[in-house]
């Protein structure tokens, strides 16, 4: 075992045990007051019949700030997380569940004054809430988390408040418990008390029978009862402070190893190893004593790193008692053009690497940084392989290696290749170690291969399978020669029907030096000449198209510092013919094999998942459906596209005539999953390029059923259509795909046809020939006839005293409805005269035309119901009164005078007055426009 492995052992055993300083705590007991803090901030407070996050069921609330230093195991800290469980976080963004003090995850320490599995009361008047105060004034501040009405997960009848208290100065914590309402029995009860970096440094306390005699637990999984008998009265103060008696210890190094390798952005790390320090200083340079440069709180440092340099750096540790140097510790950095890698960008693999054999990126506890190379390895070699490097007499390749498989099985061999064909080992077969949570360190002495080589990691198993990752790769100079050939990938040699606006993509070169860049060349020459992009990326895609039905060459020309790749292969395709449609109606169907269909386009717009495109399938999951007809479907995998995700699928050009109303409809299946992802479905553009960029949204369908347009059947297919109209220049129907992580999206059969004219309506009331209809106005109704034709946008209702007059006299325009009563019609009122045959009929209009029923209807109106009655003479006197005057009726005994404004409204009619004389002057306020009087032969004037 070298002794870099052994180091990092050592550091793993010494933070877990060695280390411990949270067991150095004090403890103590008072029955002192509780007091409420009510101003501060509140960070959360529960909602009436809350459940859920609304009732502050496992809220954790990082980031919350301290008004002062505190110092924890030894460290400042200017902000804490705070969890609804009971307890505070120091350095930790991940939540210490129900058990804080021996939960293993990592986070500098927490102190728990309650923990387990805690929610708020959601009571009117009785709401739980969590808030943060600071007190007093500086150097003696206290810093307050409160726990209010708060209770046992699904409790009953429980009330909660206690608070945590963090001194400034002293460092000192208490614990203060409030007015407990418990209703428990159960044997599930909190932990109280402080725990380090790990589960095994931790002090904490055991109550058995009463909270005022605690015991110190004997392990991390101590337990405070908590019941109806026995609770912490209220003023009950558990009390911990630390006393600084010495020097701390001398701080232990981290990163990077003695005499090993950094990157020249890399961090300094180191850890304190007791005493409590309260900082360090950093001492770091070229010098072999290296200068101090700053005192810092925390266990880091990030310097400025030149290429190609030896370091020097110490570390002294400070508390006020004084100083603790520290040991001088040395690194060494890479020139410029050395292989040096860490697997940190995204990309993968690294430029110049090669990857044949399914390797991947993973971010599962790296060594350095946030990535390393992994591989699920197999019986079968499967290669990892630098760029070519130039080995000397003293050359190495250094790097880091993990099992993350505890079964020993797996095997790591570095190898060497001339042309990346042949592979040679070097160096030790490695038997990966069964312990999967430690790196181990490797240094391969190359010396005895001198000249220009790839070097690779090649991993297998014995049996079975085992999984191994390998990071902070240190090697040699990577060779400085031109780039081989790059592979050409698509579109294929010979290719035809290929998209004008080709994605063009390649794979790096195998052989040769590490290519900087490429330069894409095509044209119709059998030897391009036309430069189209030079790039660093591996791919590129037109954003103009090539000529239809053409044969075009192209060719990639990789480039670094030293030359050009050469020989450069050549390879050819044939766009397609022209796709644009010409002939309506059109259809989509997707049931073709080639997806995107040939003249489609299909390209995914935003989010990171890939491709994150449109794509075909012959049967739907999440959800489960079959195709609307025929064999297949278009989908939008929204299942597994992450949120924000957005593809457009982009019909061929539609030469649609300027002017003219044409309409799509097409076919989407709507679903009951994922009720919450409100954003998730398709929007509908029509657009003059194949773009939704300065195009038109026609309307957008919600996957889920219940969103617009609300469909009352969820899990079924059903049809949308939307109306445009031509233009001078082609058009495209985009179907754009948006993910919110939800259920999968499924479109089918798209049509494309003119819009026809509706057919006519058939006029339902007044029905021809009907007689005695009503003065006072009627709705007519009609009914459309939606069996031909289009569906209308409106309609038009025509009224005339003649069937020749009937387009002349009287209409109605815009009528969204199959419903209308002219005579409220507020804008234009219509008045119908007694005893008169009047001639109706609808016309029916959408965008591409109209249609009217013809011949119309015909009906008579009601005869005069005030026949035989008096007829009044009205006139207005000097002073503007009415004057109402008419014929005595024989027999009448009085007559009875209405007023209105409304006069075929029979509702409206309001008795005015009764008189026993043919005659009679208005004075009243109402403005009545409209009188009728009515004679009664039966009663004798009122």
């Amino acid at each position: 075992m070298s002794k870099f492995t052994l180091l990092l052992l050592a550091l793993a055993c010494l933070a877990g045990t060695g280390w411990a300083q949270v067991s150095g705590y004090v403890f103590s007991y008072a029955a002192g007051t509780y007091t409420e803090i009510t101003g501060g901030t509140v960070l959360a407070t529960a909602t009436v019949g809350g459940t859920g996050t609304n009732s502050l069921d496992e809220g954790f609330y990082t980031a919350t700030p301290i008004s002062f230093p505190f110092h924890f195991n030894g460290l400042p800290y200017s902000e804490c997380a705070v969890s609804c469980n009971g307890y505070i976080e120091f350095g930790g963004v991940t939540a210490m569940g129900y058990t804080p003090v021996s939960n293993t995850y990592v986070a500098d320490g927490n102190v728990s004054a309650l923990g387990r599995d805690l929610q708020g009361n959601v009571d009117e008047g009785n709401l739980g809430e969590v808030r943060y105060q600071t007190l007093g004034e500086a150097p003696n501040r206290i810093f307050v988390v409160q726990w209010k009405n708060f209770r046992r997960y699904a409790g009953t009848s429980e009330d909660y408040n206690f608070q945590i208290r963090l001194h400034e100065t002293t460092d000192a914590i208490d614990f203060v418990y409030g007015e407990m309402l418990v209703n428990y029995t159960s044997t599930s009860h909190p932990q109280v008390g402080l725990r380090g970096i790990t589960n095994a440094d931790f002090v904490n306390r055991a109550v058995t029978t009463d909270w005022a005699a605690s015991t110190a637990g004997t392990t991390n999984t101590a337990m405070a009862t908590l019941s109806t008998t026995v609770y912490p009265a209220s003023g009950t103060t558990y009390s911990y402070s630390v006393t600084v008696t010495g020097l701390p210890n001398a701080a232990a190094l981290v990163y990077p190893a003695v005499g090993g390798w950094t990157f020249l952005d890399g961090v300094l790390r180191w850890l304190q190893t007791g005493g409590y320090p309260s900082s360090f200083d950093v001492y770091f340079g070229t010098e072999a004593s290296p200068p101090y440069v700053t005192n810092t709180g925390a266990q880091n440092y990030t310097p400025t790193l030149a290429p190609n340099t030896v370091y020097n750096w110490r570390i002294d540790a400070r508390n006020i008692f004084g100083v603790t140097a520290g040991t001088v510790w040395s690194f060494k950095t890479p020139t410029t053009t050395q292989l040096a890698e860490s697997f940190e960008s995204t990309a993968f693999p690294p430029l110049g690497w090669l990857n044949p054999n399914g390797w991947s990126r993973s971010t599962t506890n790296p060594y350095h940084l946030t990535a390393v190379a992994s591989k699920s390895a197999s019986t079968t070699p499967a290669t990892l392989s630098t760029p070519k490097v130039t080995i000397t007499g003293t050359s190495t390749l250094d790097f880091y290696y993990k099992a993350g498989s505890s079964n020993g099985y797996g095997r790591l061999q570095v190898v060497y290749s001339p042309d990346r064909v042949t592979w040679n080992p070097i160096g030790p077969l490695i038997t990966m170690p069964t312990v999967t949570t430690v790196w181990n360190y490797q240094s391969i002495d190359l010396s005895s291969i001198p000249g220009n080589y790839f070097l690779g990691f090649q991993v297998f198993t014995t049996t079975s399978t085992a999984t191994i990752a390998i990071d902070h790769v240190f090697g040699p100079e990577i060779t400085a020669e031109a780039p081989g050939p790059a592979t050409l990938v698509a579109p294929a040699n010979s290719a035809v029907d290929v998209n004008p606006l080709v994605a063009f993509s390649w794979s790096v070169p195998t052989t040769g030096g590490v290519a900087t860049g490429y330069r894409l060349y095509c044209d119709t020459n059998p030897d391009p000449a036309t430069l189209l992009t030079t790039t660093a990326n591996l791919n590129y895609t037109l954003a103009e198209p090539l000529l239809y039905n053409t044969v075009y060459y192209w060719k990639v020309v990789a480039y670094n510092g030293v030359g050009d790749s050469s020989p450069n292969a050549v390879w050819s395709f044939t766009t397609w013919a022209d796709p644009t449609v010409t002939v309506f109606p059109w259809s989509e169907s997707f049931d073709g094999t080639t997806f995107a269909p040939i003249g489609w386009n299909n390209f995914k717009t935003a989010g990171t998942t890939l491709p994150g495109i449109w794509d075909r399938v012959t049967a739907g999951s999440s959800p489960t459906c079959t195709t609307h007809s025929g064999a297949a479907m278009a989908r939008y995998n929204a299942f597994s596209i992450q949120s924000g995700g957005r593809a457009e699928l982009v019909s061929p050009p539609l030469a649609v005539p300027e002017g003219e109303y044409y309409k799509v409809k097409f076919w989407m299946y709507r679903d009951s999953g994922y009720a919450t992802k409100t954003g998730e479905g398709v929007n509908v553009y029509i657009s003059s390029t194949a773009s939704t960029a300065g195009g038109t949204l026609l309307g957008t369908i919600h996957r889920y059923y219940g969103f617009s347009p609300v469909e009352a059947t969820a899990n079924q297919w059903y049809p949308y259509t939307f109306v445009f109209t031509g233009a001078s220049t082609n058009l495209y129907l985009i179907f754009e795909g948006v993910s919110e992580y939800g259920n999968n999206i499924f479109i089918d059969d798209v049509l494309v046809r003119t819009v026809e004219a509706p057919a006519a309506p058939a006029l339902t009331y007044p029905a021809d020939l009907a007689t005695g209809v009503s003065a006072d106005g009627f709705n007519f109704t009609w009914t459309p006839n939606l069996a031909a034709g289009d569906p209308p946008l409106y309609y038009v209702l025509f009224i005339a005293s003649s069937e020749e007059t009937i387009y002349e006299e009287q209409f109605y325009d815009n009528i969204p409805g199959t419903s209308f009563n002219p005579v409220t019609e507020p804008a234009e009122p219509f008045q119908f005269d007694f005893d008169t045959t009047y001639y109706w009929t609808v016309q029916a209009v959408n965008s591409g035309g109209n249609a009217v029923t013809e011949p119309p209807s015909r009906f008579t109106i009601q005869s005069n119901p005030f026949s035989g009655a008096p007829v009044a003479v009205i006139a207005n006197n000097a002073v503007g009164e009415v004057v109402l005057n008419w014929d005595a009726v024989t027999n009448a005994n009085s007559y009875r005078i209405y007023g209105t404004t409304e006069p075929y409204n029979p509702t409206s009619w309001t008795l005015v007055a009764i008189t026993a004389v043919p005659g009679y002057t208005y004075t009243g306020t109402e403005p009545y426009k409209f009188f009728k009087i009515t004679a009664d032969t039966h009663n004798p004037p009122e």
